[in-house]
C-alpha cells in the first residue's frame, strides 16, 4: 500500500495560495468566469457566488481592479490534501469603467479583513474550497490605491 503524500510546507501554501489570490482578482478584472476553475475546487461554495459578482460586473459595466495586501497568512491545520489558513490582508476595492479607466468606487477606499480559508489539493494542486471573513473593519487615513482618470 503506497504512502499518503506528505503534507506541503506552510510557505510552499503561502506562495500557492498567494498564487490563487491572484488568479482570483483576473477573474475580476478579465471578468471571466471561465477562469473560476483554475482558482477554486470544482465544488466550492463560492462558484456561484464567483459567476454572480462577474454577471454584476458586466451589467454595471464596470472592471473590477482592486488590490489585496496580505499583510499576515498562518497555517492553521495542514493534511496532505486539505489546510486551514488564517489571513489577515488589506483590500483596496477599485472600480473602473473599462473603456476610460474613470475611478466609479464608492464607499471606503481600504477594508481589512480577517478570514478563515480552507484549500483542499483537486487534481494534485492547491484550490481555494471556502473563504469566510471574519472581521471586517474601514481603515481610515488610507491612500486609495485606484487609478483615477
Amino acid at each position: 500500500m503506497a504512502n499518503p503524500p506528505a503534507p506541503a510546507s506552510s510557505e510552499h501554501l503561502e506562495t500557492e495560495y498567494r498564487a490563487l489570490i491572484n488568479r482570483t482578482l483576473e477573474i475580476f478584472r478579465t471578468r471571466d468566469t471561465s477562469l473560476i476553475g483554475s482558482a477554486y475546487t470544482s465544488h466550492s461554495p463560492l462558484n456561484d457566488q464567483l459567476r454572480q459578482a462577474v454577471a454584476g460586473l458586466h451589467k454595471r459595466d464596470v472592471v473590477d481592479d482592486s488590490v489585496i495586501n496580505i499583510v499576515n497568512l498562518e497555517v492553521v491545520r495542514l493534511s496532505s490534501n486539505r489546510a486551514e489558513l488564517r489571513e489577515v490582508a488589506v483590500v483596496y476595492p477599485c472600480f473602473v469603467h473599462p473603456t476610460t479607466g474613470e475611478d466609479l468606487t464608492t464607499g471606503p477606499r481600504a477594508i481589512q479583513q480577517t478570514n478563515n480559508v480552507v484549500l483542499l489539493k483537486e487534481e494534485g494542486a492547491w484550490q481555494i474550497h471556502e473563504h469566510r471573513t471574519l472581521r471586517e473593519r474601514v481603515l481610515k487615513n488610507e491612500e486609495p490605491k485606484c487609478a483615477t482618470s
